[in-house]
């Protein structure tokens, strides 16, 4: 549980809503322990969680620290695989996951389409594909509204903005690029509690803009030919 008084607690129980709906796709598989791949693992707490109930996770990040990247593995009681790479350019060979998972993380890609491809390939037939809790807006607009109110605040506190991948996605763009890669997408959404729905819709009002969604988006791999 995240302390109420922290600032990143609304955040947390956006992405608690996130796994009970994630639980409940993962329950629709028959058999257990589920190989499966977490992509932008960041500190590796959704591969805790999900290798504590059983799984057999891997965790893919870029970053090794022990604060926000694969390092946090030695916080936890239990242990799973790491691996340190970018996920547009795995070491891993095709067809040896059940599900693949982008925890948080699709928008940092620069190419969300082609990323896409590269983790439906790491699928099994049958496999599924998760894209959870990046933030999705109905236009480009908006996305980019977003991040220049990021840009602004970021500005005030610091001399120099890094910024990995687009940002944000797009309902439509996500839709054609699963289609690309062989999936039909399913959306379940996460509201958060009140005050941060609140919070959000205030920020878009400021910003002329409609906010994000947040949820899992997940789709089923089938190859043609079955």
């Amino acid at each position: 549980m995240v302390d109420a008084r922290d600032p990143q607690a609304a955040t947390w129980r956006v992405r608690q809503e996130s796994y009970r709906n994630l639980g409940r796709v993962l329950r629709s598989f028959k058999v257990r322990p589920l190989r499966i791949l977490d992509l932008g693992a960041g500190s590796g707490w959704l591969s805790a969680r999900l290798t504590e109930v059983g799984h057999s996770c891997v965790a893919v990040d870029w970053l090794d620290d022990a604060e926000d990247g694969l390092g946090a593995m030695l916080h936890y009681p239990i242990r799973f695989t790491c691996v340190q790479a970018d996920f547009d350019d795995l070491p891993i060979a095709p067809g040896q996951f059940d599900v693949a998972i982008f925890n948080a993380s699709l928008h940092y890609s620069n190419d969300p389409a082609r990323t896409l491809r590269q983790a439906r390939a790491t699928l099994v037939p049958g496999g599924i594909l998760v894209v959870m809790d990046s933030p999705a807006f109905a236009t480009d607009d908006a996305g980019r509204r977003m991040l220049d109110a990021q840009q602004t605040a970021f500005h005030a506190t610091c001399e120099m903005v890094v910024r990995c991948g687009v940002g944000y996605l797009t309902e439509s763009r996500l839709t054609r690029a699963a289609r690309d890669a062989g999936l039909r997408l399913r959306w379940i959404p996460s509201r958060g509690g009140v005050g941060w729905t609140v919070k959000r819709w205030f920020a878009g009002i400021k910003q002329h803009r409609t906010p994000a969604r947040f949820g899992i988006w997940f789709g089923i791999w089938q190859p043609a030919s079955s």
